[in-house]
């Protein structure tokens, strides 16, 4: 369900269930990007959803630039690009807002595991 629409955009909060099924609505409205949080596999919702629309997330954003070290920030950042690396409409990012909490140095370690695979 859109929680907001501006020409072009489409706000939404979705789900595994929501790309499966529901989106077809959402693509109609006009939406070529979605963000997802942790919780989605995406890889497996790039499988299902047509080639020029655009999938970004979904590193957890306390699980991942909270609470771990730069060294597993660096490896699951690196896995989730390994895991898309055949989809060129995905976008890496966090899943949600990265608290201002997480550590500077987890950021760096993003960063330059993103660099790292560019």
């Amino acid at each position: 369900m859109p929680i907001a629409v501006h020409p072009g955009v489409v706000l939404t909060r979705a789900s595994v269930l929501d790309v499966v099924t529901c989106a077809q609505a959402q693509f109609e409205a006009g939406a070529k990007v979605f963000h997802f949080g942790a919780p989605l596999d995406l890889p497996a919702a790039l499988g299902k959803v047509p080639k020029d629309i655009v999938l970004c997330g979904n590193l957890d954003p306390a699980g991942v630039f909270c609470q771990s070290t730069p060294e597993e920030v660096r490896e699951r950042t690196g896995d989730l690009l390994h895991a898309t690396r055949d989809f060129p409409n995905f976008i890496i990012s966090s899943g949600c807002d990265v608290p201002a909490a997480a550590p500077f140095d987890n950021l760096v370690a993003f960063y330059e595991a993103v660099a790292a695979q560019a």
